[in-house]
């Protein structure tokens, strides 16, 4: 029987359930038992199936025989997840069931997953683009190929609701008319008639209980949202990096640390998911500096992270690089990787919380070096595939790293996230910043923390090597521009 999914199908759709009103919890528990009996009427089994065929158990030699069984792939939605997964569909239609396999070589070795039992099959339409499902597809299976279909079928049986989808709708509506064609023959017009009645009475039930659900969740999303473990809405970060925090037993443990424009929090190594702990920048009292005790760092024992390669021995002089953060509750005490890393996060913190002092300015001003006043800078490095990037120095603050946000971004899994920092100083001086990163930043061969740089520099963030350079003298230095 072809008929399309607009004309014959019965449908079902939720969209616009946000303009229903509020309802009660009372109203809610009414809606669900009223529900759970239209559901389990639209999955009775039709009366005139016969009683030989109304087992649901499977036989693979009973399947042989039929000339009219249908197969091929779907997707059946979870119910525990919402995500899709592929199955190896077969419709016996003389038992009017639907048995999946997870794949075909399952089905020809009689591997069942499960037998449903079919009591009625309605269809939904999706009017605007499920990304999400489309997503989970491509994702998951690569190898199989997808169209855009806009169908959901709805497969009623006496426990549970299957919803199935296709690799197009031209193959969704075939499995619905091979469905449909054998439902109407076991079953009589009131049977139909009397499901169809079910499905109208059902729609308005499961658009109030959307929208209650919606309602609810959206509720306890803001009040985990007020305790700082996430946002609703994307926040930018500020600063992100490696940090060792003071333990209660003066041992240290290193977390990574994010820094928001209202708050900073601090995750495990292992799991940055979810922040062991969130901290408002109105509740910092004071920043200070202190001085690092050599029983204290000798008892750090930090967690590598696993994408980033493990830091080079370096020679370079830390100098303090202790600073705590007093609050009315606790004080943190952070220990960067050396003096420069400590003072750009002290920096970051005093720009965006209005509570602390001024513990640090920035001096680069003391630093000699040859100007660069009315030139034009660029960097000259080579991304992942080996073309030439020229990056145009327009701003006295550069960062760069692997972050996204970082002006200069590698695709380098030995750069940090926030790996250095480029400053042009008043004199027109430019200097480079190591940020704490893990591999350390070389200047021509030689590691650093803070220095200024020239043109023809040759500069190493990770396993990137970064040519600095005047615009008007790059031809002359580099014949291959």
């Amino acid at each position: 029987m072809a008929s399309s999914a607009e004309d014959s199908h019965d449908l079902i759709s939720i969209q616009g359930a946000d303009a229903a009103s509020d309802i009660s919890v009372n109203q809610f528990n009414e809606d669900r038992s009223r529900e759970h009996e239209l559901t389990s009427h639209l999955g009775r089994r039709p009366s005139l199936l016969p009683a030989t065929a109304a087992n649901d158990t499977y036989s693979p030699a009973f399947e042989s025989n039929l000339k009219e069984m249908k197969e091929g792939l779907l997707l059946k939605k979870l119910s525990s997840s919402g995500s899709w997964r592929q199955y190896w569909f077969r419709f016996i239609p003389e038992k009017l069931q639907l048995v999946y396999f997870a794949n075909k070589e399952d089905a020809i070795k009689g591997h069942v997953r499960r037998v449903v039992p079919i009591g009625y099959i309605s269809v939904e339409k999706i009017e605007d683009e499920d990304r999400l499902f489309h997503k989970q597809i491509k994702t998951a299976h690569k190898q199989a190929t997808f169209d855009i279909c806009t169908l959901r079928i709805h497969i009623w049986t006496p426990l549970r609701l299957f919803t199935l989808s296709a690799s197009s709708d031209e193959v969704a509506n075939e499995w619905i008319s091979a469905i449909e064609s054998k439902l109407k023959t076991f079953s009589t017009e009131q049977d139909i008639k009397d499901k169809k009645e079910a499905l109208i009475q059902l729609d308005p039930l499961l658009r109030r209980q959307y929208q209650f659900q919606r309602h609810q969740f959206h509720n306890i999303l803001q009040s985990l949202e007020s305790t700082g473990l996430f946002s609703l809405t994307p926040i930018d970060k500020c600063r992100e990096g490696y940090l060792d925090m003071m333990k209660t037993d003066r041992s240290w443990k290193q977390y990574y640390v994010i820094l928001f424009k209202d708050s900073f929090a601090y995750y495990d190594t292992e799991d940055k998911k979810f922040p062991k702990g969130v901290v408002s920048l109105e509740s910092i009292f004071s920043i200070k500096i202190m001085e690092e005790r050599k029983r204290l760092s000798t008892t750090i024992t930090p967690t590598e992270p696993t994408s980033e390669s493990s830091p080079k021995t370096s020679s370079v002089p830390r100098g303090p690089r202790v600073f705590r953060i007093v609050t009315p509750l606790r004080q943190f005490t952070f220990k960067a990787k050396h003096r420069e890393a400590m003072k750009d996060w002290i920096l970051a913190l005093q720009q965006y919380s209005s509570s602390v002092s001024q513990v640090y300015n920035r001096d680069d001003d003391a630093i000699e070096g040859e100007s660069v006043k009315d030139k034009k800078l660029v960097l000259l490095y080579q991304d992942e595939k080996g073309k030439t990037i020229r990056f145009k120095v327009k701003t006295d603050n550069v960062t760069m790293g692997r972050s996204t946000k970082c002006d200069v971004s590698l695709e380098d899994k030995k750069a940090s996230r926030n790996h250095a920092r480029l400053m042009i100083s008043k004199k027109g001086v430019p200097i480079l910043y190591d940020l704490g990163s893990m591999c350390g930043t070389e200047v021509n061969g030689k590691r650093i923390t803070k220095t200024a740089i020239k043109n023809g520099d040759k500069l190493l963030l990770g396993g990137t090597e970064i040519i600095f350079c005047v615009e008007n003298k790059t031809k002359k230095l580099f014949g291959i521009l």
